[in-house]
């Protein structure tokens, strides 16, 4: 594998406008199967991935035709994926949700093969938005304007809540988590904050300070990264004031 230094977009989706920020769909640390293709400007090449046309700048040597990147390119910011699980039927406190801007292993939040991660990308391989717009419309009755990205940090806020948790119960034993839908525009956004802050800390949780001890999955954090223990804080604020204001749910009884 070799570098792709300062990559330069050459042509743009159709649903891209010119000029603006544009970011690949893989995050950072996918491994991707792409081609390059040689050039008349000596060291560079063009680098084929999917729909994306890239003119990159290549060691010399670097030998054309198709290859397999591992993607660490900063200049297009990662777009992240939520992790959690179908079921886990456990003794342990229910915990699985994660969120990651690299590939994650299969047993990122459980060894056990009845526990797997499930991984729920922004984006597909092609760079479609992973979004069901008549579903999310349907969600996003009282929002204006879905957005995957938006959408994927609301459902990871939510999951990484004590307060939602307590009141899932028994349900996050049996199959997917179900997300409640927000009940305005202004609670949704602050949930969306509070799920994006989870997104950062997991992706840069810097140092470990004090005392405190975050679950996630079946492994424990401890001490956790203060970056975490603030989004995972940001997070229950947010998502207990986003309950308190829907109509009265009832807690679902955990299995006897």
């Amino acid at each position: 594998m070799f570098p792709i230094i300062t990559p330069v977009m050459l042509n743009m989706p159709d649903l891209v406008q010119a000029g603006s920020q544009t970011r690949l769909p893989w995050p950072d640390g996918s491994v991707i199967t792409a081609r390059l293709v040689p050039t008349d400007a000596p060291g560079t090449a063009l680098l084929m991935l999917g729909s994306y046309r890239l003119l990159a700048q290549v060691p010399p040597a670097t030998p054309m035709g198709e290859v397999w990147l591992m993607l660490v390119n900063r200049q297009m910011p990662a777009r992240f994926a939520l992790l959690t699980v179908r079921k886990d039927r456990g003794d342990a406190p229910w915990a699985h949700v994660a969120a990651s801007c690299v590939v994650a292993d299969s047993s990122y939040l459980s060894s056990r093969s009845s526990c797997r991660t499930r991984v729920f990308p922004v984006a597909d391989a092609q760079g479609r938005a992973n979004l069901d717009l008549a579903a999310a419309a349907t969600f996003l009755a009282d929002v204006a304007g879905p957005e995957v990205e938006s959408l994927l940090a609301y459902a990871l806020a939510v999951l990484s809540a004590p307060a939602y948790r307590a009141l899932a119960g028994g349900q996050l034993a049996l199959e997917f988590p179900r997300i409640p839908s927000p009940p305005d525009e202004a609670h949704y956004r602050a949930v969306v904050a509070a799920g994006r802050a989870l997104v950062e800390a997991f992706a840069h949780p810097g140092e470990a300070l004090g005392e405190d001890a975050i679950e996630v999955g079946h492994c424990v954090l401890s001490p956790a990264p203060l970056a975490l223990v603030r989004a995972y804080a940001l997070a229950q604020g947010a998502v207990s004031r986003l309950l308190e204001a829907m109509p009265i749910l009832e807690p679902v009884p955990a299995l006897e």
